[in-house]
Order: structure tokens, then sequence, then C-alpha cells
């Protein structure tokens, strides 16, 4: 009997100890290997910790916005692309009525552009007439097979935006993928480890509070190694890295409107090229009610912005809103953040460039 008892007490001790070099070999290895990670990368500072920048960047709208968050574009760039046109007069957005809602009707100025872009193609052939497309045939599209190609069409602009950008050098694959694996590493290695000890946690009520204080120790210095793993892999190129840092200059300026006289920084003239880039940061609404405010109305009516005043409102009866709901009820888009119900950001970096890398 007493054999069996030890025999017992010794499959406990070595359970025991086996469970306890797994809680602390796990996470000390996330530890070291967080720890041992050497600088990769080019390096990008938060929007809000660099100085303004008041030059528009070298960049578009869409591929800003790819480079400050790291991700394919939403629906917000696409629309920012579309204002973009407007500006360039090579699209024309001009508002109608009809039974008490306002719609927006596009018209192609430049008819190159569905040759070079399959989802521009798919809303003016598909949708529209080969030459105009209106939010209200947009939305009318709703279960049509013609919404499902515009869906396809819009999930491989995004890929191929996002490839483009990298193509070009300015965001690192190789970076981004060793920066998710080590992530993934890190994760499963602390996560191994603080499963071990609540197992040994409930198992061996004697030794609670050790454990407590022991996998508190352990995961602290994990998360610590893991967020210095993150900051030491940048996703960015040198080159990319600086073209980041302008945009994100830039995207500070826009968020500080109100606190600097815009027109030290351009006339309206400049501020038009500005607001594709205010859309794509979710900024419009704010840029826009001051430009209000520090220009006169005869400036204001002299200048390209009353001409093109349909794109830039953005109530909810504004062009974005429009534009917006109406490509989101045809094709299923989650919100505002542009992706469709296929699930279209899968395996595209981190899907956050908030962070100083």
């Amino acid at each position: 009997m007493s054999q069996e008892t030890n025999r017992k007490r010794k499959k406990i001790f070595i359970f025991e100890i086996g469970l306890v070099l797994i809680i602390v070999l796990s996470a000390t290895s996330a530890t070291v290997l967080g720890f041992t990670v050497k600088k990769q990368g080019g390096t990008v500072h938060n929007s809000n910790s660099i100085p303004h920048n008041y030059e528009c960047p070298s960049v578009n709208a869409v591929v800003a916005q790819i480079m400050d968050k790291v991700d394919m574009p939403d629906i917000r760039a696409f629309i920012a692309y579309l204002m973009e046109l407007a500006v360039k007069k090579k699209v024309l957005i001009e508002d109608y009525q009809k039974d008490g809602t306002t719609f927006y009707r596009i018209t192609l100025k430049d008819m190159h552009l569905i040759s070079q872009d399959p989802l521009l193609a798919a809303l003016f052939n598909d949708i529209g007439n080969g030459q105009t497309v209106t939010t209200e045939e947009i939305k009318n599209s709703r279960g049509k097979k013609v919404s499902q190609k515009v869906n396809r069409c819009y999930i491989d602009w995004r890929i191929k935006s996002y490839n483009e950008v990298v193509n070009q050098g300015l965001l690192a694959e190789k970076l981004i993928h060793k920066r998710n694996t080590n992530q993934t590493i890190i994760c499963s290695l602390l996560f191994l480890s603080f499963g071990g000890a609540l197992i040994f946690f409930f198992k061996f009520s004697e030794f609670r509070i050790i454990m407590l204080v022991v996998e508190t120790i352990l995961l602290f210095f994990g998360i610590n190694a893991l967020v210095h793993s993150n900051n030491m892999i940048s996703f960015y190129s040198q080159k990319g890295a600086e073209i980041t840092n302008q945009i994100r200059g830039f995207k500070h300026m826009l968020e500080d409107i109100g606190s600097f006289e815009m027109r030290d920084v351009g006339d309206l003239v400049l501020w038009e090229d500005i607001m594709p880039y205010a859309v794509t940061f979710d900024l419009a609404k704010k840029v826009l009610k001051e430009l209000k405010i520090e220009f006169t109305t005869d400036e204001w009516q002299q200048s390209d912005f009353y001409i093109h005043e349909p794109i830039y409102n953005f109530n909810s009866k504004g062009f974005y809103e429009s534009f917006n709901s109406s490509l989101g009820s045809a094709c299923s888009i989650g919100g505002t953040s542009g992706d469709f119900s296929s699930g279209t950001s899968g395996g595209f970096g981190a899907g956050s460039g908030g962070g100083a890398f």
C-alpha cells in the first residue's frame, strides 16, 4: 500500500516539475526571443509626436492611408481617390434630388480611366451607362449579379493598391512577415506558460501564491519583450519610413486644424488638393468646418470649392455618406472600414501603423 502511495506521489512530483519547466521555459524563451531582436527597417513616429508638415505628401491619398495604417486601403481611401479625380477634372460629381433623397451622379471626363481601373469600369459600365453612374443606381444594384462583380473588383483594388506600395519598396514584406511571425511565436509561448500556470494554480492549491507571483513576473517580462520586438522590427524601408513620417506630420497638422491660421498654409486652391487626404484620414468634417470659418464667403464662391461644393458636403446628405451607404448597401461593406463581406484584410500586415517602430 505504501509503495502504491509512493508511486502516486512520485508521478505527481514529476508532473509538477514538468509543468513548472513548461511554465518557466516557455515564458523565458518568449522573453529571450523578444529582447534579442535587433533593429531592422526604417524608423517612423506616431503622428502626434512628429512636427507639423504643411506640404502635401509626395504620394496620393490612397498610398498615404496604406503607409499610415500598413494595411489595405478602405472605402474612405477610394472616395478620396474619386475626389482627387474630381479636383483634376477627370470626373464630374453632381448632386440631384429624387423623392426627397439626395443622390449623386458621377460623370466620366477622362474615358481612359475605365481601361486602367477595373473597379471604375465595373461601376460605370456594369452599373452605369458607360459615361455616368449614380449612387442611386449603385444602391439599387443590391442583390443583383453585378453587385458581386463590384465586390470582387473592390477587393482586387484593395489588394492591388497595397501590393503596388510593397512592389515600390516602401513597405518591406519580409520584415512584415518576420514581425508577424515573432508576434505569433512569442504570444504562443506566453499563452502556453499562462495555460500551464492555470493548471498548476487549480491543481496544486498549496503553491498557488508562489505560482501567482512567479507567473506575474514571467508575463511582465514576456509582454515587455513582445513590445520591444515589435518596436525593433519596422514594416518600412528607409525610403518608406521617410515618406511615412512626412505623411504623419501632415496628418498631425490636419488633426490640429483650428490651432493655427489656415491661410498661412495656403489659399483655397491648395486646400482643395489637401481635402482628399483629410477624407482618407477621416478628418474632412473638421477641416471643412475651419475652412468656412477662416475664409470669407466671397473667397469661397470664387474658388473651386464652390464649384465642387456637392463633393465637400459631409453631412448625411453629402457625397461621402451617399456613396459610402450606396456601395455598402450593394456590396455588404462592414461599416466604414471598407471591408466587404468576403473578408479582405487577411495576411496584409499588422493593420495598425500607429506605434513607434
